[in-house]
């Protein structure tokens, strides 16, 4: 186990190998023979791979908190804590009873690890210092935040049977782009399209029934094929089987 210091609490001593996006979201991408994903890279031959990206990022008391926010959303994502209903008419899957605490945390959580993480596949997304510590801050204090603070927008692909195929067989991001005068970090994670707004006036202009994480424990996925599609045709960088 590797020593240094602790980018949660800033104490030194033994650091875990901290997985930057959770382990159970590349299980969909492993082979059944080898247990192994290929990454694929714009100009260069694609890589095996057998276990997700991670660095010792945390020490094991902060490993612990930040996996206990893990573990509870792969159970939102598995269904196994609550279910999703689709509403044909406004073309949304709801989920209902979500823990708006841990739930948030995990969000923020992932997004955190991407912006401390020193691995080149996470060297586009820069949180700026201000943002680093006060969503550092969120974490330690297991504070949410209100639902603007660090928003998310999730989108799923629900129509099209091609991209429906392949979105479990990739993780990949797309790089900072804006929305509004925001800043926008968008990926491929768990069969969804993740937005991430990083700005300290989200409250101005998204709106209550824009986020996908609401307070009341309601979470929204927003089908949007196309947005998807668009994103992919143009993406690099892509994790798939």
């Amino acid at each position: 186990m590797e020593q240094g210091t602790c980018k949660l609490c800033g104490n030194f001593g033994d650091l875990e190998e901290s997985h930057i996006i959770p382990e159970a979201f590349y299980k969909p991408l492993y082979d059944e023979k080898y247990h192994q994903f290929f990454r694929f890279e714009h100009a260069q031959r694609p890589k095996r791979f057998r276990k997700g990206l991670y660095e010792s990022l945390l020490c094991p008391t902060c490993e612990d908190i930040t996996g206990n926010y893990d573990d509870y959303a792969i159970k939102i994502w598995n269904g196994t804590e609550t279910k999703a209903q689709y509403y044909p008419y406004t073309n949304m899957l709801v989920t209902t009873g979500v823990d708006y605490t841990k739930m948030k945390l995990f969000f923020v959580t992932t997004l955190w690890r991407m912006g401390v993480s020193t691995l080149p596949d996470f060297a586009h997304l820069s949180l700026g210092i201000n943002h680093e510590n006060k969503i550092r801050q969120m974490i330690r204090n297991n504070n949410p935040g209100k639902q603007h603070e660090y928003p998310i927008l999730l989108f799923g692909a629900r129509k099209d049977p091609c991209i429906r195929e392949i979105m479990p067989g990739l993780i990949t991001n797309f790089g900072p782009s804006r929305i509004s005068g925001h800043r926008v970090y968008s990926f491929i994670i768990g069969s969804l399209m993740w937005l991430y707004f990083v700005s300290n006036h989200t409250n101005n202009t998204l709106q209550k029934e824009h986020c996908s994480l609401k307070e009341d424990g309601v979470l929204v996925v927003y089908q949007e094929d196309e947005l998807i599609k668009n994103n992919i045709l143009k993406s690099g960088g892509i994790f798939k089987q």
